[in-house]
């Protein structure tokens, strides 16, 4: 019976080194390599509302991308967006069926397109990556995107125009449009 809890020792032990050896070497990894901070957000809300027989809208923001390294102490080695998202909330006496037409842009450059969606599209936050998107009308600028991501190389990061023009299916509606940059960033250790 002794023999197999000499066995079973030895594999613990085996086991137990190459743990040990395996996070060795992770924190040497992690000295060598930058601090990645996950879920950095940028949220930008824009409250559109239009009047009687008004069916269009343009409302811009300025935004200082600044804000992402807010909670960041470390030096900044860089900025990486991952995601771009879309929600509609606060249909105030508007239908969801409400459709629209139009754009998102940054400093003049178009980001995103959007033709004949129903604001119910958008009443839970979706990705504007997002492949059904794009088969219902959406339209995702590349030269947007590589605008965008040139900016994040800035430093310190700029104040940017971000700005949502279109038109409604109906008039007099009220509802809130909220669009978030997901970054990463990575710091010098």
């Amino acid at each position: 019976m002794r023999k197999p809890m000499k066995t079973i020792s030895k594999t613990r032990m085996a086991c137990f080194i190459v743990l040990l050896l395996m996070l060795l070497q992770a924190c040497d990894i992690l000295s060598d390599n930058p601090l990645i901070l996950d879920g950095t957000t940028l949220d930008v809300e824009y409250i559109i509302s239009t009047g009687e027989d008004e069916t269009s809208f343009d409302e811009s923001k300025s935004v200082d991308l600044q804000e992402i390294l807010d909670d960041v102490e470390d030096n900044v080695e860089d900025i990486t967006v991952y995601n771009i998202t879309l929600r509609v909330y606060n249909l105030q006496n508007t239908p969801p069926s409400t459709s629209f037409t139009g754009t998102m842009s940054i400093n003049g450059i178009q980001l995103l397109a959007v033709n004949n969606m129903p604001l119910s599209t958008f009443t839970t936050e979706r990705t504007i990556f997002d492949s059904s998107l794009q088969a219902q009308g959406a339209m995702v600028s590349q030269a947007g995107i590589n605008y965008l991501v040139m900016l994040m190389e800035s430093q310190p990061l700029p104040v940017i125009t971000a700005r949502f023009v279109g038109n409604c299916s109906t008039d007099q509606v009220r509802f809130t449009v909220e669009a978030k940059i997901y970054t990463q960033v990575f710091t010098k250790p």
